[in-house]
């Protein structure tokens, strides 16, 4: 175990109106009136992601004592010196994250969804952690949400099956735990759809390749700066946000968005 100095992590102070904002060893403080401000904070918590990637990938694992598989050192973070203000800090977090989304994928999200419903498919959703419970919310959402007297929309959370989950990832690989199901189940005009807030999940990405290469359409929901997931899936709709709770808000959201205007649509 290699370990090594953890690079200045960002802070925000709300003592004078002022931000300090952090890039390595260097402070500098800001009005927080200043509009260079929002854009500093967010250069500077970029060039902290991208020093971690190069430090874990050339074999750091531990910064000062912090394990930096503990995604929750990834959030941004909120005053805690009240709970009141911490909350609506949260909300406006979320509501300028919202206005950010480049939502141009969105029309033709809704095409592939209908005409899974029309050719009698199915769309398949996946996810780990926080985005698996999203993915299991889906079905939910698309299979009774969606249903009309004329019309259905078919959906499998490929993690809900537990026994088959846990047997791909023992006997074979954690990598393979969607692709290998996807093998099982994927007829050609089928859909995936997968719930990622990294966008670099090891089993996300192998199943986008495994969809790439049958000629399935992938939908992604990503997060962070959107990883592989973003650039390999055939259409895209990305949270721009370092918080993964907020990430994981916004994308439960974009499900609802989806299956109610499906409904709506064919009713």
């Amino acid at each position: 175990m290699t370990v090594i100095k953890q690079p200045s992590k960002k802070k925000e102070y709300k003592e004078n109106n002022d931000t300090l904002v952090t890039f390595g060893d260097e402070a500098y403080t800001m009005r927080k009136d200043d509009p260079r401000t929002e854009e500093a904070i967010k250069k500077s918590q970029s060039l902290k992601e991208k020093k971690m990637r190069e430090l874990i990938k050339n074999g750091a694992s531990v910064f000062e004592g912090i394990n930096m598989s503990d995604t929750r050192d990834k959030n941004i973070e909120f005053n805690v010196s009240s709970v009141t203000e911490f909350t609506q800090e949260y909300f406006q977090a979320m509501s300028n994250a919202q206005k950010e989304i480049d939502l141009s994928d969105l029309p033709e999200i809704i095409k592939v969804i209908q005409d899974t419903i029309d050719s009698g498919s199915t769309v398949y959703s996946m996810g780990n952690g926080g985005s698996s419970a999203i993915a299991d919310h889906l079905v939910c959402d698309f299979t009774k949400g969606c249903f009309t007297d004329h019309s259905k929309l078919k959906s499998f959370s490929l993690n809900s099956n537990t026994p088959l989950f846990t047997a791909i990832s023992n006997d074979l690989s954690y990598k393979e735990s969607f692709s290998k199901q996807l093998e099982y189940y994927l007829d050609d005009n089928d859909v995936i759809l997968l719930i990622s807030s990294s966008g670099n999940s090891d089993n996300i990405v192998n199943a986008i390749d495994y969809a790439n290469q049958r000629g399935i359409k992938s939908i992604t929901l990503t997060g962070f700066d959107g990883g592989d997931a973003k650039i390999k899936s055939s259409l895209n709709i990305h949270v721009s946000i370092d918080n993964y709770g907020i990430i994981e808000d916004i994308h439960q959201s974009l499900v609802h968005v989806i299956a109610q205007f499906v409904y709506l649509k064919n009713k």
